[in-house]
């Protein structure tokens, strides 16, 4: 190899290797996450139970609430195994399921993407 090639190689590697371990983390779309069920609580909390799509590399630590003027918006976080992403609201498990709770809810879900957003029924199905 030339040094133009060694030089060119060296920095590219650099620029891959600069990112690590900073938070970068995107979100699930809609169709790879599949909500499995809804609990409402009379104190207006909601257990969202959900499944995300399996992965080697990413895991869904929780999701990101935006409250708007006309719903809830969910986006579900995908992490990078080898980072911890910030989120609002931490997933948590219940006989093996995993869910997120949200308090106060009184106006509609939404799962956020980045195409857009889907309205989950109130039943989850």
């Amino acid at each position: 190899m030339n040094q133009r090639s060694v030089f060119l190689l060296t920095v590219i590697m650099i620029f891959m290797t600069s990112c690590k371990g900073e938070t970068m983390s995107s979100s699930y779309d809609q169709d790879e996450v599949t909500i499995i069920g809804i609990e409402r609580n009379t104190n207006h909390s909601t257990k969202i139970f959900y499944s995300s799509m399996l992965e080697t590399l990413y895991y869904c630590p929780g999701a990101n609430i935006i409250q708007e003027h006309d719903g809830i918006y969910i986006e579900f976080v995908r992490c990078s195994i080898n980072d911890k992403c910030e989120i609002t609201h931490p997933a948590q498990k219940d006989k093996g399921n995993e869910f997120i709770l949200i308090n106060n809810v009184t106006k509609p879900l939404y799962i956020k993407g980045e195409n857009g957003a889907t309205r989950i029924p109130s039943n989850g199905n």
